[in-house]
């Protein structure tokens, strides 16, 4: 747990207590991966203050930055709740995007992507981001849930201490990989 005591966030919400997350977790109908969990207990959402991740997609790598992880909180249109959030999904899936399934959106960045975390299947505990705008147009092709899809870290906790500084994210993504 020490590694969320340590992160400075812009932003956090209100604090809650394990029975909060439970009540979320039915609401929601997921099961938060216990790292998620710890997370919630101490930040409950916000912006980091080192947010910045170096993705790599083949041989390409993009700096990419943490807008927000979401809250829980009772809003059912704040995009910044995990519940704006399932809503969002769910527009998406209704108006034909593929959305993965197994997974909830538990931020975004500052492209309009989202940090997904699986809570079921071989993906469960994994976080990925989902960028809709490389998603083929409605022009009759059709794209698949994993489509434009990027896996960022095996968990959680991996995700947010693989989290540093512009400078640090910078020299991240220059180095040559051995």
């Amino acid at each position: 747990m020490a590694i969320y005591h340590s992160m400075s966030m812009d932003r956090p919400g209100r604090r809650l207590s394990p029975a909060a997350i439970r009540r979320a977790k039915a609401a929601l109908g997921v099961k938060f991966p216990p790292d998620y969990r710890r997370f919630l207990l101490v930040h409950n959402s916000g912006k980091p203050r080192e947010c910045y991740f170096v993705l790599r997609a083949g041989k390409e790598r993009q700096i990419v930055w943490v807008a927000d992880f979401c809250q829980i909180n009772s809003s059912k249109i704040d995009a910044l709740s995990l519940r704006g959030q399932r809503a969002m999904l769910s527009r998406y899936a209704a108006e034909g995007e593929a959305v993965p399934a197994g997974c909830f959106a538990c931020g975004s960045t500052g492209g309009g992507c989202s940090i997904l975390l699986y809570t079921l299947g071989p993906r469960r505990g994994q976080v990925w981001l989902k960028d809709w705008d490389l998603l083929p147009d409605a022009s009759g092709s059709t794209s698949k849930p994993t489509d434009a899809m990027f896996k960022l870290a095996p968990s959680f906790q991996k995700f947010v201490e693989r989290l540093c500084s512009q400078e640090e994210a910078e020299r991240r993504a220059t180095q040559v990989r051995r």
